[in-house]
């Protein structure tokens, strides 16, 4: 009888931890910022952690800006997620283009309504929609916007805004698939794509 007890509680721990194991082949959705994706096949699943300088994130932002008034200011918003340990590798999430025609700088609307524009088709270099990239382990490009997307699709599921420090961002949470190429031509298949991103424009 004792035997079998043993055995009975053995057989739990084995379950339990192989049910932990599975759960690692979904996205941390408590994280605070995230990549998860298939690339050809292998699993990516990068994750900033508080205390822990593993995997970083940081915002990228581009903008031609025109005195007030005298033209119009063009900013493309984009997040980047990295690795800072075994082969260094990285993800680039882009959004382009918002326009500020009486010139100057974005007010918190006008940022808050490009971001849930439905304007989220992959567009070159993010020029009118969005852009992925991929930095491998030798820091080769891989983007979407090096050949054709058809069949790709990309959607924020989510979008809220924070405000840190008087400072306003837009958390965003996505899915997506789309093929990646390099200067060569060459392809990569991205799918089940899930991201959760911070994205700034001051």
């Amino acid at each position: 009888m004792k035997s079998e007890l043993m055995y009975f509680i053995l057989i739990c721990s084995l379950l339990a931890c192989s049910k932990d194991n599975d759960s690692t082949n979904q996205p941390p959705t408590n994280a605070k910022e995230y990549w998860y994706c298939s690339l050809d096949g292998k699993q990516y699943t990068l994750v900033v952690k508080d205390g822990s300088l593993d995997v970083e994130s940081s915002l990228h932002i581009e903008s031609s800006i025109a005195p007030l008034g005298q033209g119009t200011s063009y900013y493309k918003l984009g997040a980047n997620i990295f690795e800072n340990i075994n082969d260094n590798i990285g993800f680039y999430l882009a959004k382009g283009t918002m326009a500020i025609a009486q010139g100057g700088y974005p007010s918190e609307l006008q940022f808050s309504n490009f971001m849930n524009d439905q304007n989220n088709e992959f567009s070159l270099e993010a020029l009118n929609g969005i852009e992925i990239n991929f930095y491998d382990a030798q820091q080769e490009i891989w983007s979407t916007s090096l050949g054709s997307q058809m069949g790709s699709q990309f959607k924020f599921i989510k979008l809220t805004s924070i405000t840190v420090l008087n400072d306003h961002y837009i958390e965003s949470e996505a899915e997506f698939n789309c093929k990646l190429y390099n200067a060569l031509g060459e392809v990569k298949q991205l799918v089940n794509g899930k991201c959760k991103l911070v994205f700034g424009y001051e």
